[in-house]
This record gives C-alpha cells, structure tokens and sequence, in this order.
C-alpha cells in the first residue's frame, strides 16, 4: 500500500543523504556541496589552473525549483464569475401615488457610470425620465463585460367591497395593455372572487402573455408579474363617474413592499404605474455608480454600488457563438518574462490564454532559459440545488461544444460522472465523483480552459400563474483555487448566469532558481488581470521542491513527486555533465603534458648522442698527441746515445 511505499522512498532519502555526506577524496567531501570553486595547477605559469565545484547531490538539495501561476483571487484558476447587484433605491417597484397618469413609473432620470477596478470609465449608459427597467437592461447590456435582467411585479391585496357595479381593468405591460371586464364578479364582490376573476382574465389574455405578464394567487393575494421587467400600469375604470354607487377601493404595491390605494369611485385616484427592477451582472472588477442619490440604487450620488456578495455565473455569454474560443477567462494580455539559468526571455501573452497556450509559449524559449511550463485544469462541480436531469455543453481540448446529459440527485453525482467520461475522448476532461458523491470532479490534463455553458435542468422553471417565483436551480463550480461561480436556471433573474470558465494552473519549473515577472499587475481591468499576485515587473522567485520532502501516501503527493523526481534528475545529470567535462580537460591537459615529456627525452637524447661523438673524437685525437709525443720523446732520448757511441 501507499504506507509501505513511503516507508521505502523515506529509506531511499536517508540512503542519498548519506551518499551525498560520506563521499570524500583525500579527505574531501565531494558531493555535499561544499567542494567550490577546488583549484588544480594544470602548469608551470601562474594562472594556469582549472577550477571545479561540484553541486549538492543529497536529498535536501536535489527536486525542482518551480513558480506557480498564484493569482489565487481572480487569476487563471477561478471560476470566472461577475458581481450581481440590484436596483434598490427609492424609485425602484415604487406604485406611484393616487392620480399619476399610466405609464409614468416615477424614474426622475439619471446617468449610470461602469467603472474598471482603477476606477476608469468602460461605459455611461444614460436612463431616462420614466424609462421602463427593460430598456434600462437592454442599454446596460450593450456593454461589454455587463449583463442586466429586469424584472416587475405589482402586488393587489386589502379588497374592500362596495356597491354592484361591473369591474372593468385596464392591465399593461408597457405599450401593451388589455382592458379586462371581469365576468361573474362586481364591485360588491368579495375579495377572492374578483381577485380569481382578474387572474384568469390575465392569464388568457394574448396581448398580455406576449408580453410576459402573468398572474397568480400568493395566498389570498393577487400577483402580476412581468418577467420582462416592463412597467405595470393598472386602471381600475371608474364607476362612479356615471353616478353608480361603486365604492370598491383596493390597495396595490410595487416591489418596494409600499401600497397606494385604488378608488373605484374616485377617476384621480384610480390607477397606478410600478416600474421594474434592474439585475445588473458585471464582469470581475466592474462597479456602477449612479449620478444621482437613491434613485435605481440607495447609494450616494457618483458612489460605488455595494455589489452582492455571491457570485453568479459569466455574465458575458448571452451573445456568444457555440464555440470555445468565445469564452475567455481571466488572463490579461501581458509580457512574462523569464530569467533563468540559461539565459532571459520575454514570452508574449496574449488576453484570455489558456494554461496550455501559456505553457507552450514558454516551452517555446526554455532552451533559452533552462525554465520549462506545464499546465493542468481541475475544476469541481457540486451543490446542487434541487434533484432533476442537468444538461450543459462542454468544452474542455474540443472547439465545438459537446452536450452533456444526466438524471442527478444533490447526494448522486455518479451519472454526471459517466456523462462526461462517455465524451472524454473528444473533451479531453476525465470526471471522478468527490465528496460524499454529491461532487464531480473534472480534471483536464493538457491545461486547455474548462468551459460549463448553458446550465439547464429539467426541474427549473420561470415564473407562471400557478408558481409566480419559478423554481430556481443551481450548482457550483469551483476552479482549482476554490473560488465557486454558480450557474442557474429558471427563477426569475438569473438569464445570462447559467456559464461559466475555469482556467489552468501554469507552473514554471527548472533545476537551478530563476525568477519570472510579468508586465501587469494583480489589480481586475475588464475582467482580466495578471497571472500573479503581485505588483507589475516584481519577481516571482522560485522555490525548490526537494527529493526530501517526497510524500507520496496521497494521489497528489504521488503526482507531484513524479515532477520533483524529474527535477532532480536534471540537476544530477548537469552535475555529471559538468563533472565530465572537467575530466576531459584533466585527460585533455595530462595527454598534452605526457607528449611534451616524450618529446624534451627524445631531445635530450639527441643532445647526449651528439656529446658523445664529439667527446670520442677528442679522446681520439688526444690519444694520437699523446703516442706521437711518446715518439717524438724516444726519439729524442735515443740522440745523445747515439752521439755518445759516435765519441766512443
């Protein structure tokens, strides 16, 4: 098991540490790193030397030095997700007062600024005087990196009966409005019987459906909605103008919860105007700020509105091809630059990359810089809302997006599971249940984005006469740093939330340190930001995994010492290399001084040969002066004899 193989890999890095500590030459330790800079004469001069230093071969020195991409708050690895906020200043869902004319919603008119994370201007988007909240949505759209819904409810209750005069309604949606006579029913009615009559008279009128109104009981209240966010303007006729004795008053309210009360005998006082909510959905780092005070929102004039703490999902999706090269993540474009042991390297960017495409821009000058990249995507799917058939279109190593399909419980995932593995072969992403199995997990090797579009589920639904708030569902999906987006469907504003984009991990890896900066900074603009989570052109320094620190008693640590392996073996193999090419000059320099000797022998030989030579001849010629002196001298010694015998 795991156990028992990490008791033999603790083993084996005791066994390289003592290697590295006890290895020694003539009481030199060669392999603890300590041998630096060791200097050997290689002549008879001064200066001719060769220098050798030999790296650190143990364990605590030997693994991978390594970078990761680590903008953890809103870099690469987040599950791309925008800040939801709502209109909900003073003027919003406001029922104006007793006599005010239909259509005249009781916006006084205001501009709406979207800023970037600095503070810089992406878009004004003016709003006019009783401007309905779906075109307020429709402008705010417009800009890139926003998604707004609307939405408009007008709530009838407190019914007081009077008189027996028929009921005529005039109920609009904007332009479009029905008026209603309600059967079966009068003034004198009682509040459940005119307030049913009014509801199906809704809900089978065309001109009203067209135009997304509906209505429904909420207990014994009336609810009209409009899914669309148009105003609602409702006019009850008025009955007393022809002198009945209708008396009828009822009260109506918009989303702000305030009523105002409906006379059926009173024409000023008879009709009323509600104007929608704007759900405003931004990419990260984007704020709105209003013009004027608590009106769409209750902020102060030209102040930041406070965005709501819950992600939703990428807002923006809504016009985007079915094709994966239409959702970006969160990378701006940028300059990394890489210094290593090799050499530097300025590697472009560009916005939107993926993991994979940034890895292999690296790759692309690690014969430059001794620094490689590799890349990898995990991304989890989990709390689910409500049981159901879940289907999305995924994208993960394909272009065009594969539907994924499967009957799910919020405590079963295992179906999701097998959906998704059923189509790895096209996406590339392999799904394992996590959790409790109430969580998918999906892992992509090669680092290309995940991409999760179009959330549905077969139990979500809009609003409608019989569940006026729809069924909301959602789930989770988290990026490999655990930042969740959610997607939704059904509800009531939760269109363009339904996707959203996970990016890889990019981790930077050599044998020798090195550093790596970026030309950005951390700070989200347009929803894009740098890859790290420090300041513009500050280095990320590498840090050493070492072979010592090997765990492999989990997947991860298994996975993760297959890199750290890796790593050392580069650096052995450098040692080795270096170490080699060391003794090639030492053989290099010792042959050349053993022909120098061969040859100054070989002179020296010549030179003794010629000696002797001239030596002998001398010896020979001082022998021949010698005898011929020996004759000379017994010649000269037999003269006087000679005369002598002449005398004699």
């Amino acid at each position: 098991d795991r156990s028992s193989l990490q008791d033999e890999v603790n083993q084996l890095q005791q066994e390289l540490n003592r290697i590295g500590e006890n290895t020694t030459f003539n009481g030199q330790k060669l392999l603890d790193g300590s041998l630096s800079n060791a200097t050997f004469q290689i002549g008879s001069n001064a200066g001719q030397t060769i220098s050798l230093s030999i790296g650190d071969a143990r364990a605590t020195a030997l693994g991978s030095n390594t970078v990761t991409a680590d903008n953890t708050t809103n870099g690469i690895t987040v599950a791309t997700s925008g800040s939801r906020v709502d209109s909900d200043g003073a003027e919003v869902g406001a029922a104006q007062a007793a006599a005010a004319a239909a259509g005249a919603n009781g916006y006084t008119g205001e501009t709406l600024s979207i800023l970037d994370a600095d503070g810089s201007t992406v878009a004004n988007v003016v709003v006019g005087a009783n401007e309905e909240a779906s075109t307020t949505a429709t402008n705010l759209s417009a800009v890139d990196g926003v998604t707004a819904t609307a939405y408009n409810k007008l709530e009838l209750d407190n019914w007081v009966a009077g008189g027996a005069d028929a009921i005529t309604v005039t109920v609009g949606s904007g332009a479009d409005s029905s008026a209603l006579v309600l059967a079966g029913v009068t003034t004198g009615s009682s509040q459940d019987q005119v307030f049913a009559a009014l509801r199906d008279a809704i809900n089978s009128d065309s001109t009203l459906n067209d135009a997304g109104v509906v209505a429904g009981m909420d207990g014994s209240k009336l609810l009209i909605q409009n899914a669309d966010g148009d105003d609602l303007d409702i006019t009850f006729a008025d009955a007393g103008q022809d002198g009945s004795s209708a008396t009828a008053t009822v009260d109506a309210a918009g989303l702000d919860g305030v009523a105002v009360t409906l006379d059926m005998d009173d024409a000023a006082a008879d009709t009323t105007t509600t104007g929608g909510q704007v759900s405003i959905t931004m990419a990260p780092g984007y704020t709105v700020q209003s013009s004027a005070a608590n009106q769409m929102f209750t902020e102060a004039a030209d102040t930041a509105v406070t965005v709501d703490a819950s992600n939703v999902g990428l807002a923006d999706v809504r016009d985007l091809a079915n094709n994966a090269a239409a959702y970006g993540n969160t990378v701006a474009a940028q300059t990394v630059t890489v210094v290593g042991s090799e050499g530097t390297s300025e590697v472009s960017i560009a916005a939107n990359s993926s993991a994979a495409g940034i890895a292999s821009s690296i790759n692309a000058v690690s014969s430059e810089t001794g620094v490689a990249a590799e890349a990898s995507t995990s991304a989890t799917l989990g709390n689910l809302s409500t049981d159901g058939t879940v289907g999305f279109t995924l994208y993960g190593q394909n272009t065009e997006g594969v539907s994924i399909s499967a009957a799910v419980t919020t405590s079963d995932m295992s179906a999701l599971v097998t959906a998704i593995n059923n189509e790895s072969g096209s996406t590339g992403i392999t799904a394992a249940l996590g959790g409790s199995g109430d969580q998918v997990e999906l892992t992509l090797g090669t680092g290309e984005n995940i991409v999760l579009a179009d959330f549905t589920s077969n139990a979500a639904a809009g609003a409608s006469a019989s569940d006026m708030d729809g069924t909301e569902v959602s789930m989770d999906v988290t990026g490999g740093n655990g930042t969740a987006a959610t997607v939704y469907d059904g509800g009531l504003v939760n269109e363009g939330n339904d996707s959203t984009v996970v990016g890889g991990s990019v981790t930077f890896s050599s044998g020798d340190n090195f550093n790596v900066f970026s030309s950005v900074d951390a700070t989200l603009k347009g929803g894009n930001t740098s890859l790290f989570d420090v300041a513009a052109s500050q280095a990320n320094t590498s840090t050493l995994s070492s072979v010592n620190n090997i765990d492999i008693s989990t997947q991860d640590g298994a996975s993760a010492a297959l890199g750290v392996l890796d790593g050392a073996i580069a650096q052995v193999d450098k040692i080795r290399s270096s170490m080699g090419a060391v003794q090639n000059r030492f053989d290099s320099t010792i042959a050349t001084l053993d022909g120098a000797i061969e040859n100054q022998t070989a002179a020296r030989s010549r030179m003794m040969d010629a000696d002797f030579a001239v030596e002998s001849s001398e010896m020979t010629r001082n022998q021949i002066l010698q005898q011929a002196s020996f004759s000379m001298l017994a010649q000269a010694n037999q003269a006087p004899q000679q005369v002598l015998s002449l005398i004699g």
